[in-house]
């Protein structure tokens, strides 16, 4: 059974990628232009640009492009950095990113539920991932949840 078939089925799919940079070591600040026209900008620094190819490389090994395309997705992520005391949110958005440019869903935004959990280092870190259709209710939840209520406890 191929992966596509495996995510079409209800199963859940286990996605071994390498561990991404911090989103601190992800982006770069450089100023484009001279003079008065300078300005800044934000760019993905090189270990960014590797990270993103090491995920291809994977994606493409386990034929797993185009799986989601644009279906809404769950995700469990198992974290196992590299060393001891990494935060849990300085990784996701590499993670996403380089699986977007990887073509695995088309964009960030179809992910509905989310899970991280940090696990013991390893060295040279990798990241587990459990990727499967979000379901009807998970989906509803995005739509159905009633934020008044909430907004009304905030503001007492």
């Amino acid at each position: 059974m191929t992966p596509r078939e495996t995510i079409d089925a209800g199963e859940t799919l286990q996605i071994i990628l390498p561990f991404p940079p911090s989103v601190n070591g992800y982006w770069r600040s450089i100023v484009r232009g001279k003079g008065p026209k300078a300005y800044p900008a934000q760019i993905i620094s090189e270990a960014g640009r590797e990270y993103i190819t090491a995920v291809a490389s994977t994606v493409y090994k386990q034929s797993i492009g185009d799986l989601f395309n644009d279906r809404k997705v769950s995700l469990e992520i198992h974290l196992h950095p590299r060393r001891r005391g990494s935060d849990i949110d300085n990784f996701t958005k590499g993670l996403f990113d380089a699986l977007t440019k990887s073509g695995v869903w088309n964009d960030d935004s179809q992910i509905v539920r989310c899970s991280t959990r940090m696990r013991k280092p390893i060295k040279g870190g990798f990241v587990v991932l459990y990727a499967r259709l979000a379901t009807p209710e998970e989906i509803d939840e995005t739509e159905t949840f009633e934020v008044a209520p909430a907004i009304a406890a905030v503001r007492m």
